[in-house]
């Protein structure tokens, strides 16, 4: 008896190639770009153009925004990955430093362990909290008795794995303004040589993790003009529940030897190695 995730990968695999050889009618109509920012497939900008309304990009003032989460998109990789801009959280401001916190329960995106790190600038203590109040990271700074000389105002923690959302939560604060952010590890080590600029930003950018929900992923491969070109390109349901515990979710793959848009037909394309 075949178990239904092979089941279903062993489908992809052999799904005929008799779609047309075309690109999507429905996409060819779609726009690719909203300012600087390329929007690939399974992301699109308008009706019909994603692979479903979790992936809809809406442009705003040559800017674009994931549509239910209304999270401003830096730029997406067919790798899994996607940087968007995030608020930083202060005790200065609190109010306006929560505009744009994203839930991600239920959707196909999650905040990447590997390569987002939890900052806390200023003095006292730092959590960030689950929804359910329980603490996933937390850490420490430390100040002199006058609260002038600050001997270790930075500090960080790791990201745990399956992280949908977090929610900061301060204690025995020293001083008036203190930050706690969740923020890119590349970003942060080229561009945060002192701790304490962190305050010239109101925003900085984090990276998601995403996956096709498989209902929307069999749905687009039923649609022979969006199918899946067999032959260069490999499409696995996610080992893990990390996007969803009730939806299993799809990553395609260009194989070695070709690149492109694994989630179109004839996305791969043979690379030339001379």
């Amino acid at each position: 008896m075949i178990i239904p995730s092979l089941q279903f990968l062993i489908i992809l695999l052999l799904w005929p190639e008799t779609a047309s050889a075309q690109a999507p009618a429905l996409l060819q109509n779609c726009t690719s770009k909203c300012g600087d920012v390329t929007i690939p497939f399974p992301f699109g900008i308008g009706y019909d153009c994603s692979i479903d309304l979790w992936f809809a990009i809406e442009c705003k003032r040559n800017k674009p925004y994931l549509r239910n989460i209304d999270l401003e998109v830096l730029d997406i990789s067919l790798d899994g990955t996607m940087r968007v801009s995030y608020s930083v959280y202060n005790t200065c401001d609190r109010n306006k430093s929560l505009e744009n916190t994203a839930y991600l329960e239920s959707t196909p995106f999650i905040f990447s362990q590997t390569r987002n790190k939890f900052i806390g600038v200023g003095c006292g203590k730092f959590f960030f909290m689950s929804y359910d109040d329980s603490p996933i990271a937390q850490c420490t700074t430390t100040c002199d008795n006058n609260n002038k000389t600050q001997e270790n105002i930075y500090c960080q923690d790791a990201v745990v794995s399956t992280l949908k959302r977090y929610d900061p939560y301060f204690e025995d604060l020293k001083t008036a303004c203190n930050y706690a952010v969740l923020v890119e590890q590349q970003w942060l080590d080229d561009n945060l040589k002192n701790p304490l600029d962190i305050k010239n930003f109101t925003h900085v950018p984090v990276v998601l993790e995403w996956s096709v929900f498989r209902l929307s992923f069999e749905t687009m491969v039923k649609n022979k003009s969006k199918s899946i070109y067999q032959s260069s390109s490999t499409c696995e349901i996610s080992a893990c529940s990390c996007f969803s515990n009730n939806f299993p979710t799809v990553r395609c793959n260009c194989i070695h030897g070709f690149e492109g848009n694994p989630y179109l037909l004839e996305g791969c394309r043979g690379i030339n190695f001379e």
